[in-house]
């Protein structure tokens, strides 16, 4: 089940027109995650599941701890501030995510080398 705020969302696949520029809002839930997870991977729900469960966990694990994440495709995660809750932590993330054009070189050369 995908749940959609009142924020009116951005279509997908074009770059926001300000750095400021407000993104729609969609919740996607675990289980709606992990069916998408499996399809792509092309394996069981089950062992999606079981690995989402202990990457989910880890993550949490490590954002808690300050350590600073480098996943890509996913980009780089760092924690920037925490504030107490009466529910539990509240952490602000900031998320890098960077783009195939803006990607770092690759360590392939322009051109074969000559014979």
């Amino acid at each position: 089940m995908v749940r959609k705020s009142s924020l009116p969302a951005i279509e997908t696949g074009e770059p926001a027109k300000t750095p400021a520029a407000k993104v729609g809002r969609v919740q996607i839930r675990k289980k709606d995650f992990v069916d998408r997870a499996a399809e792509r991977a092309g394996g069981k729900k089950t062992e999606s599941r079981t690995a989402i469960d202990a990457t989910l966990a880890l993550l949490g694990e490590l954002l808690l701890a300050g350590e600073e994440l480098n996943l890509p495709p996913l980009g780089k995660l760092k924690v920037t501030r925490v504030k107490d809750n009466p529910k539990g932590k509240v952490l602000m993330v900031r998320l890098v995510h960077q783009t195939e054009t803006g990607a770092a070189p690759r360590n392939e050369p322009l051109a074969e080398a000559a014979e």
